[in-house]
């Protein structure tokens, strides 16, 4: 893992970041400044925050793309979520005053460039002040928000007995296009970690759902036929 402090081949990216939202340009130097930013540079395979490691920094993707999981009781692993350029990684853990032990993994899953962010002080009143800072305290309880919808989202995708149910329930959560159809945003082996069910059984449920009339595929396009998910 290499690690570079340039941060303006990357300029486009980092503005439209959501801890960033209403810093303009100018202020944008100092706060990363203030937050000890590094890109960091991984090699597909790598994984860059252990499980049992302190959990000392917030990760905002530039490029590439990463998973974050951890392993069962049986040593299978699961797939927490797939993170995109664009999206930040591990903030809610990163932001404690004291480090905490991290429950999770993350790992490239193609090489990525990844801004590193400590963000420890924010939650400290005591810290020093710098220009921007309520913007980023603001922003960081947006994001928690939202990373708190999505966990009670997939625990209750995770709670529906058979894997018809989660699938239907999975599908019901990404946004719709124009033909009313979902896009699955990854591989059918990231999926069936992610909705923690065995690949095999996963591609058998597709076909019989698409053979029930359940769902219709275009592609990589898919469509649910039925009028309710499963809630």
């Amino acid at each position: 893992m290499a690690i570079t402090s340039t941060f303006e081949e990357y300029g486009n990216i980092l503005r439209i970041c959501p801890l960033f939202k209403g810093i303009v340009n100018l202020n944008l130097d100092n706060v990363l400044n203030n937050l000890n930013a590094k890109i960091i540079s991984c090699r597909r395979g790598s994984t860059f925050q252990q499980i049992g490691e302190p959990f000392l920094y917030a990760y905002y993707i530039l490029d590439g793309e990463v998973v974050a999981s951890f392993f069962s009781e049986d040593y299978d692993e699961i797939n927490m979520n797939h993170f995109l350029p664009g999206n930040l990684v591990g903030e809610a853990l990163a932001c404690n005053i004291s480090p905490v032990i991290s429950p999770v993994q993350i790992t490239a899953l193609d090489n990525s460039h990844i801004l590193q962010l400590d963000i420890r002080a924010l939650a400290d009143p005591k810290s020093a002040r710098f220009v921007g800072k309520e913007y980023i305290i603001s922003n960081l309880m947006q994001i928690l928000a939202e990373r708190n919808y999505f966990l009670t989202t997939k625990i209750r995708i995770l709670s529906q007995k058979s894997i018809r149910e989660r699938i239907l329930l999975y599908l019901s959560f990404l946004p719709k296009g124009a033909d009313n159809a979902v896009s699955i945003p990854f591989s059918k082996t990231s999926l069936a970690q992610f909705l923690n069910v065995n690949r095999s059984a996963l591609s058998r449920e597709f076909r019989r759902m698409e053979v029930d009339g359940v769902i219709t595929v275009r592609g990589k396009r898919i469509r649910v036929n039925v009028a309710k998910p499963v809630i």
